[in-house]
């Protein structure tokens, strides 16, 4: 609560002082699950957990904010993100640095994954691109256990299955052809991804 909301209210004011274009990073879990298709930009919010809750309440901080003083606000709503220096919190780094692959349940949930430096061109081109809302995922989507699996085909660490996190949710999955729209599209397959990760946290 603190960083998403009273963190996106701070910024907000901050850009209203200095005249400042802002890049809002939420998230594709503000709309929910979707057990097949893809969320469209224009669809409702639909949090179900705390994290995802703020998420979706900073996004209303920052667009009340925006249209009250007339702040250009852009909108960006990324599928799950990894690649080299990652948290180490988060599950691809502590899968290859932890002592086993923690499994939640029996890994079934379908997440869309989406390579950091693709990301990062992403958010260059709508620095330059009309304000709006932009979902962003590279169209690939994989369970937790193919990712764990080929995790554990690379490093030979073991998988371990631990209980499910409560209201865990079973797919995420976007339709990102607006930002498509305007020349963007992921250049790294998500094992290609993978590999590189995996070879960069080992060697650091």
């Amino acid at each position: 609560i603190l960083t998403n909301i009273l963190g996106t209210y701070n910024i907000m004011e901050f850009a209203n002082a200095c005249g400042a274009k802002v890049i809002h990073f939420s998230t594709d879990e503000v709309y929910g699950v979707t057990e097949s298709g893809a969320f469209k930009e224009t669809d409702r919010l639909d949090p179900r957990n705390p994290y995802s809750a703020t998420k979706a309440g900073a996004e209303f901080t920052a667009t009340v904010q925006a249209a009250l003083n007339s702040i250009s606000l852009t909108i960006v709503r990324p599928s799950n993100c990894y690649g080299p220096t990652q948290n180490v919190e988060k599950f691809i780094p502590h899968s290859i640095l932890g002592d086993a692959i923690d499994v939640y349940g029996e890994g079934s949930q379908r997440r869309e994954w989406t390579y950091a430096p693709d990301l990062a061109q992403a958010i260059r081109i709508l620095a330059d691109a009309p304000e709006g809302t932009y979902n962003i995922g590279s169209g690939e989507e994989h369970t937790n256990l193919e990712v764990a699996e080929f995790i554990h085909h690379l490093t030979g660490k073991p998988i371990r299955f631990v209980s499910d996190r409560p209201r865990h949710d079973a797919r995420y999955f976007l339709d990102s052809s607006k930002i498509r729209s305007l020349g963007w599209d992921s250049s790294v397959s998500f094992f290609e991804g993978l590999s590189l990760t995996i070879s960069s946290f080992l060697k650091s």
